[in-house]
């Protein structure tokens, strides 16, 4: 399975033993129930399937057995969405939305891994905003579909020379003697000082904090400062984009006028 290199190093500190390329086969238990044995084969890597990865293929005669004290079973989970009503439709992916978020059933949102999407805490955090935000228009009685930013900012797009370097805050580690036969995490986070660093690192990416750079380095004055952001006067704007240059968030675009 795949894991970070980090994590893998970490495991072998408290003395994990990794068997690469091992399947488990079946769990044998003496005639009291006690004595617990691990069968396993090992497997070779196969043609590439559908999917783009090697399919694994058990080599013959290659069983072996591991003694164990306990066997945790970590294949992954499913939602089980079988307590749905019959009007919220479903597939193979999960619950089906429209791109508002909403099911097949009139006010009820749905996201996250029940409605099919990528099983990650990113995209977890990214759906629960679309789906309040989509919600927020419902209960207003808004039609249509949402305006929900979805561009996406890249590090090319910032102009870095606005920003000072800093350096990450490294998170406090435990060491292996106190996490060894426990379940304490690996590191314990941040201090609220730490966390106010760390924070502090953050380009706020495609958003105005009302930096003034625009009204600043404009040559024709045609950037106004309002309360809650900026306007173009284009009866002075020649078009130099400037202003769109030295946004250091790329907060600012440009788009070209269709006569």
């Amino acid at each position: 399975m795949p894991a970070f290199e980090e994590e893998i190093l970490q495991a072998e500190e408290e003395g994990i033993i990794f068997h690469y390329l091992t399947s488990p086969t079946d769990i044998i238990m003496d005639e009291e129930g006690k004595k617990i044995n691990l069968g396993c084969v090992k497997m070779k890597l196969g043609e590439i399937d559908e999917t783009g990865r090697r399919r694994p293929l058990s080599i013959k005669d290659s069983n072996f057995i591991i003694e164990v004290d306990s066997v945790i079973s970590a294949i992954g989970e499913d939602p089980d969405l079988s307590f749905l009503p019959a009007d919220i439709k479903t597939n193979k992916m999960g619950i089906v939305i429209d791109t508002n978020n909403a099911t097949t059933c009139k006010g009820i949102f749905a996201g996250g891994d029940a409605a099919g999407r990528p099983r990650t805490v990113v995209s977890a955090i990214g759906s629960g905003k679309e789906g309040a935000y989509s919600i927020d228009r419902y209960l207003r009685g808004v039609k249509g579909e949402g305006e929900f930013n979805l561009s996406i900012v890249r590090y090319e797009d910032l102009n870095l020379d606005h920003f000072e370097k800093g350096n990450w805050v490294d998170p406090i580690k435990v060491a292996v003697e106190e996490r060894i036969n426990n379940l304490k995490e690996v590191y314990k986070g941040f201090s609220p000082e730490m966390g106010i660093i760390e924070a502090s690192r953050c380009f706020s990416c495609g958003v105005c904090n009302m930096c003034d750079n625009c009204l600043i380095f404009c040559p024709d004055i045609a950037v106004l400062k309002k309360k809650k952001g900026y306007e173009i006067n284009y009866d002075y704007c020649k078009g130099c984009l400037i202003c769109v240059e030295e946004c250091p968030r790329s907060a600012m675009t440009s788009i070209e006028e269709i006569k």
